[in-house]
C-alpha cells in the first residue's frame, strides 16, 4: 500500500509516507517486492513476540517457533469457522484469531484505525465506511462532496473504510486468510496487509492488493508484495493467476514460517519465497525484517494511478466473509 503523506499522519507515522507501490507487469500477478522497484519472488505453477497495549493477553505457542498476542477474545465468537487445519508434510494449524463478521457491529476489542490518506482518498472507520450486515465486513469507498472534511482540508476526492488490529493483535508466523468479495471499477483499491506490531516501518507484507482499471494488463490486477526497504534492487518473477475479482466470492492465503513465505488464491500455491531473487542473490534484510509480529489491516482505498471514471460506480465495496489465522 502507499502511504500518502498528510495531516492525518501522526509523527510516529511519517516514515511510512514514503513507501512506494510497486506496479510491475503481468495479468494478474503475486509479486515479493522491495521499496523501489527491487523484486525477490519464486513462483510456482500449480512460524515469538508481542505488542503492548491491553490488560489481559494470552500466548499461543507452536512447535514453530511463532507466537500470537491476542488482547481479550477474539472476534465472530471466536472459533465458530476457525477450526483446526491439518498441514502440509504433517502437524496442524491451531485458530489463533478470528472474526467471522457475525454480529451487525464490528468488535473493537480487535479492530481499530488511524486516519490518514491513502493514495487519493481518506481513510476512516466511521458507520459510512466500515459497516458488518449479513454476514460480512462491509468496507465502503464514497466519493467526497466539495463541503466533506477530506476534501476542504486535505484536497482528496474519496474516503474508503479501514480497520486495522494495530494495538490488538499481532503474530510471528502462521497462516492468514480472508475470504472476501471486491468491488469493479477503475480507481478501486482494495487490500488485505501486515505492518510490524512495534509500530516500526522496515516491512510490509501485502497479501492482497488489487489495483481497478490497471491498463496495461487490460483489467483489474491483484498482487502479492513484500516490501523490504533495506534490500538492495534486483529482478523478478511473477506468478500469474486468472482472477475474476469481482464476480464472486475467493480467499486469499498468506503462510509464514521462518524463512520462507507462501501465497495461494482460491487454495492454490502462487508463490513460494525463501529469500532467493532470480539473480541468485538474497536480499540483506530477509529473513530478519520478518522475524517479528507483525499486525493485520483491512482496507478499500482509490488509488491515483488508475482513477475512478465514468464508468466506476460509487459506493464501492469490499465484502470480506472472514478474517482467521493460525499458527
Amino acid at each position: 500500500m502507499l502511504y500518502r503523506g498528510s495531516p492525518f499522519l501522526s509523527k510516529r507515522h511519517l516514515s511510512r509516507a514514503a513507501v512506494a507501490a510497486s506496479l510491475v507487469g503481468g495479468i494478474a500477478y503475486i509479486s515479493l517486492a522491495t521499496i523501489g522497484a527491487a523484486t525477490f519472488v519464486a513462483s510456482s505453477e500449480a512460524e515469538s513476540g508481542a505488542i503492548a497495549g491491553a490488560a489481559t493477553a494470552t500466548a499461543d505457542q507452536s512447535a514453530s517457533g511463532g507466537s500470537a498476542i491476542r488482547f481479550g477474545a477474539p472476534g465472530g465468537g471466536g472459533g465458530t469457522g476457525c477450526q483446526s487445519l491439518p498441514k502440509i508434510g504433517g502437524g496442524t494449524w491451531q485458530c489463533t484469531f478470528s472474526d467471522e463478521f457475525n454480529g451487525t457491529s464490528l468488535d473493537r476489542n480487535i479492530w481499530g484505525v488511524i486516519p490518514y490518506g491513502l493514495g487519493s482518498s481518506c481513510q476512516s472507520d466511521d458507520a459510512q465506511h466500515v459497516q458488518v450486515a449479513g454476514g460480512d465486513l462491509r468496507l465502503i469507498a464514497t466519493r467526497n462532496s466539495t463541503s466533506d472534511y477530506c476534501y476542504t482540508q486535505y484536497g482528496l476526492e474519496y474516503t474508503g473504510g479501514f480497520i486495522q488490529t494495530q494495538g490488538n493483535f499481532a503474530q510471528r508466523y502462521g497462516r492468514f486468510e480472508i475470504r472476501a468479495k471486491l468491488p469493479q471499477g477503475n480507481g478501486f483499491w482494495p487490500a488485505f496487509w501486515m505492518l510490524p506490531g512495534d509500530d516500526s516501518y522496515d516491512g510490509e507484507i501485502d497479501i492482497l492488493e488489487a489495483y481497478g482499471g490497471r491498463v496495461e494488463q487490460g483489467g483489474d490486477v491483484g498482487d502479492f508484495t513484500l516490501h523490504v526497504p533495506a534490500a538492495g534492487p534486483g529482478p523478478q518473477k511473477t506468478c500469474r493467476i486468472l482472477p475474476n475479482y469481482h464476480g464472486d466470492y475467493h480467499t486469499y492465503t498468506f503462510e509464514w514460517k521462518a524463512g520462507n513465505m507462501k501465497a495461494y488464491y482460491d487454495g492454490l500455491l502462487c508463490a513460494d519465497f525463501s529469500g532467493v531473487s532470480d539473480n541468485g542473490t538474497s536480499p540483506p534484510a530477509f529473513p530478519a525484517t520478518f522475524d517479528k509480529p507483525y499486525h493485520i489491516l483491512l482496507n478499500l482505498a482509490v488509488q491515483p494511478w488508475w482513477p475512478p471514471n465514468s464508468n466506476t460506480v460509487f459506493p464501492g465495496v469490499m465484502l470480506v466473509d472472514y478474517v482467521r489465522v493460525w499458527q
